[in-house]
């Protein structure tokens, strides 16, 4: 009789002790200040989540790069700019979009698409069969996420496919057209929506 006492004794006081630990292992320290509903009410209705991009992971990475990519250019930009008035300024390209184009400019995630954009120019100095051409594609903060080598179809015309591999929402996407060390860039081209 006596052990079972002592055994039952020591049993509540195992309990005891361990009865604040159990709700201290089940909460999430970095997931207890959210609010969880609109998420979960969102994946139970089947909408898509919002276009915030990751905070972490390698999505995060890439963005964070690219981020820094245009953080220094834009620097370079304005270091370029600020410089003496006597440096030669380099002349962009007489150039102008006539069309771009995304099919489909509406497309599921992981999908092709495939971006065409179609040049011209009144220029005789300017040379088509040495021009370059990219497509970069920002997402609606103006991030850029994606880029594509657009390579030449045909006179005027260039071509390159890109996967969809982000989140879905509104894309814009930006034709660059380089030649001979000078570049012109058209903002804004075209969207397309990952759905």
């Amino acid at each position: 009789m006596a052990k079972s006492s002592l055994t039952v004794v020591l049993l509540s006081i195992v309990i005891l002790t361990a009865s604040p630990a159990i709700p201290a292992i089940a909460q999430c320290p970095s997931c207890s200040n959210e609010d969880w509903s609109s998420s979960a009410q969102a994946f139970i209705e089947g909408s898509t989540p919002a276009e915030t991009p990751a905070t972490w992971g390698p999505q995060a990475a890439r963005m964070k790069n690219s981020q820094f990519s245009t953080e220094r250019a834009k620097e370079q930009i304005s270091a370029d700019s600020s410089g003496s008035k006597s440096s030669a300024q380099v002349p962009g390209i007489d150039i102008s979009l006539k069309d771009a184009s995304a099919m489909p400019n509406k497309t599921r995630s992981e999908s092709p698409v495939n971006i065409t954009a179609v040049f011209s120019s009144t220029s005789k100095a300017f040379n088509e069969t040495e021009m370059e051409s990219r497509a970069i594609i920002r997402n609606s903060s103006g991030i850029d996420v994606g880029e594509v080598k657009l390579q030449r179809k045909t006179e005027g015309a260039f071509v390159g496919n890109w996967s969809a591999s982000l989140p879905p929402g509104v894309y814009t996407v930006a034709i660059v057209a380089s030649e001979a060390g000078r570049s012109k860039t058209f903002e804004d081209a075209m969207t397309i929506e990952v759905l």
